[in-house]
């Protein structure tokens, strides 16, 4: 019966807990993603974004976008970049959602009208790789 499943409860993302963990996951993904470019170049640099992005889909948006207005990120590896960030951000609200209500049929709906806004995002980066939108 409904009763029997156990409550989840979410923190609020504004307690002082949720602020500090945020500012210590964005302070970690900044030198990772340093290291990782001075190591690997681009490629280390996108691999710190997508892992960040399993965490915090936001900290790995901001970091691109700070490095973007620094210019020490060109143009289409940030968009790159925000594109895995967000896809992953994406479709890790369809497994929280599933988590949290254990509806398979309702997570499955929400999974296939996600499954669009990554396509066009796709699209988008290729359109802007291949035609220089």
């Amino acid at each position: 019966s409904p009763d029997d499943t156990p409550k989840r409860f979410l923190r609020s993302p504004l307690s002082l807990r949720s602020v500090i963990s945020f500012g210590l996951l964005f302070l970690a993904l900044t030198v990772f993603s340093g290291l990782a470019k001075l190591s690997f170049g681009q490629l280390g640099f996108l691999a710190v974004i997508v892992a960040g992005a399993l965490v915090s889909a936001a900290s790995s948006s901001i970091l691109v976008g700070q490095e973007l207005a620094r210019g020490s990120l060109a143009s289409s590896p940030a968009s790159i970049a925000m594109l895995l960030a967000t896809i992953v951000g994406l479709f890790e609200n369809v497994a929280l959602f599933w988590g949290v209500t254990r509806k398979s049929s309702l997570s499955f709906r929400l999974f296939l009208f996600t499954l669009p806004i990554a396509v066009v995002g796709v699209i988008a980066v290729l359109l802007e790789k291949v035609a220089g939108f």
